[in-house]
């Protein structure tokens, strides 16, 4: 697991590199649509604990999040990037998901992985009403769009798994941002 911790290490130093050298510009375009993104995140998760989805997590033991190691991606890393946060520190050496601790998730909700916060499981949504389910499934997809336009404009990178990039950024010498100016 020092691996994982040393990649992620030099992961966000170069995240945090690479976001100080865009543009002013591009840099305020992401960080507004970083913060959309993570409204839509908070959305989502009102929507599950409407249904009173931490008591059910917490009584499952958070069975979805054991393979949270691959979750994050660099697009979650700058939502902390960009409003100058430190990302919560993974603990890779726990074998479960390394963002749980004994209260739940670590991460703020706005800054959850894209793949925790879409993923209700059916005991939450049989909870929500008919108008509940449906706005969770327009949320989610105003997420994936958003998204979608982040990897288009700043570079395919940002919606991909954090720690699966870095060993690639290792091994081919890729950003994970699209420095220029067409997001190209």
């Amino acid at each position: 697991m020092i691996h994982d911790t040393e990649l992620w290490d030099r992961g966000v130093a170069l995240l945090t590199k690479e976001f100080s050298l865009l543009a002013v510009e591009r840099r305020d375009e992401l960080s507004m649509l970083l913060t959309e993104v993570g409204r839509l995140k908070e959305e989502l998760l009102s929507l599950s604990d409407a249904a009173d989805g931490s008591s059910l997590c917490a009584a499952c033991g958070g069975a979805c999040c054991r393979v949270g190691r691959y979750h994050p991606t660099a697009l979650d890393l700058l939502a902390c990037r960009s409003t100058e946060e430190t990302p919560v520190t993974p603990d890779f050496a726990s074998g479960a998901c390394p963002f749980l601790g004994a209260a739940g998730c670590r991460i703020a909700p706005s800054r959850r992985p894209f793949a925790c916060v879409s993923f209700i499981c059916e005991p939450i949504e049989e909870r929500l009403s008919g108008v509940e389910v449906a706005r969770l499934h327009q949320v989610e997809e105003e997420l994936r769009l958003l998204r979608e336009q982040a990897a288009a404009r700043f570079g395919r990178l940002l919606t991909k798994s954090f720690l699966l990039e870095m060993e690639r950024i290792d091994r081919d010498g890729v950003l994970f941002l699209a420095l220029t100016t067409d997001g190209g």
